[in-house]
């Protein structure tokens, strides 16, 4: 606390010098659902995001979801680390957000898979939504049909993400340039970390069979405050692989190198 009336003097003598910092890459940027998550992971993963994307100064994104969500930290980095402009949402309504989209020439949005269907029960106001580019999802399994009818009344490019606040966010990324053919959209493939698909004895499956999915990478989550057992037993030190996450989910790698997941375990 400052005391103007005595203090004025001083406070009006700044140091101009640049303030020292002696923040690193492994300092603790925030703490998600009692994860702790590293500079590091932040900086990845925005960066990574920025890259996939393609995201520029003439991208507009809508900042929706509660900060107690960590989509919402994409949804407020990202146009801010690209020159980008955030708008922000007074709920998360589809009609609302639509003429969010149409006044502030939106570009970019997420929504969760859960959400889509009530867009289209929503009526279609598609053509005054000429900014909208590009649909992000994660946080659940995505309906290939849902996705399908979705994209059919809302032409934007589809991209989905596997995500996990342990690994500081999206894992894997998913295009959409044609209709998969599974029931689910498949999750993709590995961006900035590393996913192994392994058996029981923490050893690599073939392509094609069914293993737990453990993720590794310099962006994994520095473990659960102040549980030091889940934290050992979740984060484990690999012989060969070094430090991954044991993420519960069951997936499989398909022959052609995207990863398709299924969340089967407690």
């Amino acid at each position: 606390m400052l005391c103007l009336d005595t203090e004025w003097e001083s406070i009006a003598k700044p140091n101009i010098d640049n303030p020292n910092t002696a923040t690193t890459a492994t300092n603790l940027a925030y703490i998600f659902n009692e994860t702790l998550v590293e500079h590091q992971a932040v900086a990845q993963r925005l960066q990574c995001l920025q890259e996939t994307l393609k995201i520029t100064n003439q991208d507009i994104l809508v900042h929706k979801t509660s900060l107690t969500q960590d989509v919402a930290l994409l949804e407020i980095g990202l146009p801010l680390i690209s020159g980008g402009s955030v708008v922000i949402a007074a709920n998360d309504e589809p009609k609302e957000l639509q003429k969010l989209i149409s006044q502030h020439k939106v570009t970019i949005i997420h929504l969760y898979p859960s959400e889509l269907p009530s867009w289209l029960n929503t009526t279609n106001e598609a053509a005054s939504l000429n900014s909208w580019r590009t649909l992000l999802s994660s946080g659940e399994t995505l309906s290939t049909e849902i996705a399908n009818k979705f994209l059919q009344s809302y032409p934007v490019s589809l991209h989905n993400f596997y995500s996990l606040p342990e690994a500081g966010g999206e894992v894997t990324h998913w295009q959409w340039l044609e209709e998969p053919p599974r029931e689910n959209v498949p999750v993709g493939n590995p961006g900035r970390l590393s996913v192994y698909v392994l058996d029981q004895h923490q050893d690599p499956v073939p392509t094609g069979v069914p293993g737990e999915i453990y993720i590794g990478g310099s962006s994994l989550a520095r473990g659960y405050l102040h549980q030091q057992q889940q934290t050992s037993q979740k984060f484990i030190e690999h012989p060969e692989l070094g430090k991954l996450f044991q993420t519960g989910d069951i997936g499989r790698y398909h022959n052609q190198g995207y990863l398709e997941i299924g969340r089967t375990q407690p």
